[in-house]
């Protein structure tokens, strides 16, 4: 269990440097003068040298003549539906920019040009293989730990506590990072290494209601399904099922492969999750494939340690760190599909009553820009009322391209939730090699799920339609909404709950 010292003691601590390079499994360093981390194995490119995990995939890209120009890292899978691995090769034709190459690739990865007229890395469409640099260095990397320490870096560690990391679900908002002097490269940009600034690349949407929700549903489930299929021809997967949509989306693409996959709910505590253990198993048992519960265990200072250490306490999200332990349990070798980017298709930061001139302001984005719901929790108004966040909103309003209220609010849901944190905890879940990858990731289905009418953002049903197109017999179970039977047999501990808290409540 962790304790209460550790709550008081865990930042400093982190900070210090806890842990070994040997831990930081996928991740990376680029530099022209590195210093190998312990373990490491490294690549050199023209003036560039590539660190990395020995764990972290590495695909060459080379122009049409063979010439290597650069490196991909991850999981990257090509318009043809190949899922490309460490030692593998792809071309890069002659007369296409980076920008556009990457755009056609799906996956999870992190593209990196170096032997080009102009140096650049690009993150893939949500920025979920995530990526920071340091101007001042000139340094790029996965998480911060591993940028060296200088008097232009040092730790924001009060801001780390505004935020409440790690003991609650919060991001630092679009491109700051806990330490000074280092940013987050976001979705819709790339870094320029020659002048070592990050460039926004787009989106390129269409306007919403440009995409009928049946044409959309359509064209997500092709793409999704190829990923899918892409990535159970090298790995078997396991897939976590829940009662909402997009895990019951993700399992209606993979419908053909449905027997190969391993299905599994996580026993959190509370009524919600029952409901998905409950939905999640009648599914399972319905349709015949193999599905199990995951206990909890209880997770103790040692794994909330390394689990922010693998990530510089870069994120808030307590039902991870507080499932290591859970996931110990499971096999190390399966891959876990995530469902992560479905947030998108629904409404997001959005409300019933903007409109596309609604003027968006930094008051407007700094409680999303902390958390993802709303509502701060103790100690984050500090936080809200940051300069430097306020600084960072207005910087990024600023340079977004458009005055547009609604895809203001599409890319900030984006580049703040998904970028810069979904994208970031799947360096701390590794689990060798039980990597997590994101079969919605890719820049076609990010712009679809923007591109649909309004009311279906609003009442979220554009992944309910792709499972009806896909696996209609999925949609016999509601979404969401515990069932008679769980109320009932969650009513007990429910009670003790309530009892539990009401005299803690009189004693103090």
């Amino acid at each position: 269990m962790v304790s209460a010292a550790s709550r008081e003691s865990f930042v400093p601590r982190l900070l210090a440097g806890r842990g070994s390079p040997r831990d930081l499994c996928e991740q990376f360093l680029l530099s022209r003068t590195v210093d190998l981390p312990d373990g490491w194995s490294s690549l050199t490119l023209c003036s560039w040298t590539l660190a990395h995990h020995p764990t972290a995939s590495v695909i060459s890209i080379d122009d049409d003549h063979g010439l290597q120009v650069g490196w991909l890292l991850g999981y990257p899978i090509t318009p043809d539906g190949e899922l490309l691995t460490t030692g593998g090769h792809i071309t890069l034709p002659t007369g296409i920019q980076p920008d556009d190459f990457v755009g056609g690739l799906g996956g999870r990865f992190l593209a990196i040009f170096v032997n080009t007229d102009t140096p650049s890395i690009h993150p893939d469409a949500c920025g979920t293989y995530s990526s920071i640099y340091c101007p001042a260095l000139q340094t790029a990397a996965s998480t911060p730990g591993l940028i060296p320490y200088d008097t232009t870096t040092t730790d924001r560690t009060e801001l780390i506590e505004q935020l409440g990391v790690p003991w609650t679900n919060s991001m630092y908002p679009v491109g700051l990072t806990p330490r000074h002097g280092i940013h987050r490269l976001l979705p819709h940009h790339h870094l320029d290494l020659d002048r070592w600034v990050m460039t926004r690349d787009g989106p390129d949407w269409r306007q919403h209601g440009t995409t009928s929700v049946e044409e959309a549903a359509r064209d997500i489930a092709r793409i999704t399904t190829r990923n899918i299929g892409a990535i159970l021809e090298h790995f078997p997967c396991y897939l976590p099922l829940t009662a909402g949509r997009d895990s019951r989306m993700l399992l209606a693409c993979a419908r053909q492969w449905a027997s190969d996959l391993e299905l599994y709910t996580l026993d959190f505590p509370g009524l919600a999750s029952a409901n998905d253990s409950y939905v999640a198993a009648q599914m399972a048992r319905r349709l015949d494939l193999e599905h199990r519960r995951v206990p909890m265990r209880i997770a103790d200072d040692t794994d909330l340690e390394r689990w922010m250490y693998r990530i510089s306490c870069s994120v808030g999200e307590p039902r991870g760190w507080q499932a290591t332990a859970a996931h110990r349990t499971l096999d190390r070798n399966r891959v876990r599909l995530g469902g992560n980017i479905g947030d998108i298709a629904r409404r997001g930061y959005r409300t019933p009553e903007d409109e596309p001139d609604s003027v968006i302001t930094p008051d407007r984005l700094v409680v999303h820009a902390l958390r993802h719901r709303g509502t701060l929790m103790p100690g984050q108004a500090a936080a809200a009322e940051s300069p430097v966040i306020r600084e960072q909103l207005e910087h990024w309003i600023e340079h977004a391209g458009t005055t547009d209220a609604l895809q203001l609010l599409d890319m900030f849901y984006l580049e703040n939730r998904i970028g810069s944190w979904a994208g970031v905890f799947p360096y701390a879940e590794y689990r060798g090699p039980g990597f997590t990858i994101f079969p919605m990731c890719h820049r076609e289905v990010v712009s679809k799920m923007i591109e649909v009418p309004q009311h279906v953002r609003q009442d979220g049903s554009l992944l309910v339609e792709v499972t009806r197109q896909t696996w209609p017999e999925l949609l016999a179970w509601p979404y969401n909404t515990p069932t008679r039977h769980v109320r009932i047999r969650e009513l007990p501990r429910r009670v003790r709950n309530r009892l539990s808290a009401a005299g803690a409540s009189r004693l103090r």
